[in-house]
């Protein structure tokens, strides 16, 4: 399914014509959690050889891991020269980023200073302001899966399969709910026996993600979301979360009672370590909250890896930003998302 996925980033995604030169970034995993250390390099290949049938160009980075603890260990003696990478941005149309790290260092993680990470957000927020192509493929590793606990071969199987899903559809099925979420204001999940009520933010429309690079010049693999900022100070309810995420820690049946926005208890069907970190995250939590909405259809199971797990399809989440900005996320794969018709 390799060979598939790199032909369908290029063509479907990327759509790269004629003549273009594409950067595709990527990892060499040569430290010790890592049992492959070139991991990456299979679709590495096979997105420079679907390129080149392109009649386009390919070069290609490779980045070594041990290289990016030094960027963090050493500060500002690794940092380049901005005119290095302003360079090597202008004549690119498009930039693909293989591994999931990156994309973990730019949505989930604190800041860090002058490490690697914030060295890695301004080249992309350079290529971004150039109005290039981003394709972030959030390709996983034999790290992540030691992280949220799962088999390797199973992660790597439903990535590829939720990676590889048919963008076409999934605009057309992606239009379809932004149409019906922008026409409503007042919307309530039933989770089990419990009820949320919540409103979305005055005249704010729906961030749609589908991999369509037309409507974001980035895109997250694997795609198929749609986002509604919220008013918090509407939720009133209950929303029992079969699934909860922080700092790539995910927790199971977590219930959340909310009054006016402001959470009234918390509570855990199960003991863990990771419960305190998670409650304290949650209350502490900004008034910034998002609703999501999964449709991904060729994504099926729940793997513990967030920017996975919020695109499967029927996922509902609600998501807010705790005080280092890094996500707090509450989600339900059986919850049913309808319209309030009681409010107007």
């Amino acid at each position: 399914m390799i060979k598939e996925l790199a032909k369908t980033i290029v063509s479907d995604l990327a759509r790269i014509q004629k003549d273009q030169i594409v950067n595709i970034l990527a990892y060499i995993y040569n430290t010790p959690e890592h049992e492959d250390p070139l991991l990456e390099l299979p679709l590495v290949e096979e997105l420079a050889l679907a390129i080149k049938e392109k009649n386009a160009f390919s070069i290609l980075d490779l980045f070594s891991l041990n290289i990016k603890k030094q960027y963090t260990e050493e500060n500002k003696r690794w940092i380049y020269p901005t005119s290095y990478f302003l360079d090597k941005i202008e004549p690119s149309s498009a930039f693909i980023e293989v591994s999931w790290e990156s994309v973990s260092d730019l949505f989930n993680s604190f800041d860090r200073g002058y490490s690697y990470g914030r060295f890695l957000k301004s080249y992309w927020n350079e290529i971004y302001r150039k109005n290039k192509k981003l394709i972030f493929l959030n390709y996983p590793s034999h790290a992540l899966a030691n992280l949220i606990d799962i088999d390797y071969d199973t992660l790597l199987d439903s990535y590829l399969h939720a990676a590889n899903c048919d963008y076409n559809y999934l605009k057309s099925k992606g239009q379809t709910l932004d149409e019906n979420l922008y026409s409503y204001s007042y919307f309530q999940i039933e989770s089990e026996n419990d009820n949320l009520k919540l409103k979305a933010k005055k005249n704010k429309k729906p961030e749609l993600y589908t991999g369509n690079l037309d409507t974001h010049k980035i895109s997250i693999i694997p795609a198929g979301i749609i986002v509604l900022p919220l008013d918090r100070s509407r939720l009133n309810g209950t929303f029992v979360a079969h699934y909860a995420y922080y700092q790539n820690v995910m927790l199971r049946n977590v219930k959340v009672n909310f009054k006016d926005g402001h959470i009234r208890f918390v509570t855990f069907q199960q003991e863990n370590e990771d419960n305190f970190m998670f409650q304290n995250a949650l209350m502490n939590s900004g008034e910034e909250c998002y609703l999501s909405y999964g449709f991904n259809e060729a994504y099926c199971e729940p793997n513990g890896y967030y920017l996975y797990d919020q695109c499967i399809d029927g996922m509902v989440a609600l998501k807010f930003i705790d005080n280092s900005n890094r996500p707090v996320m509450l989600s339900s794969i059986d919850a049913l998302l309808k319209k309030d018709q009681t409010m107007k």
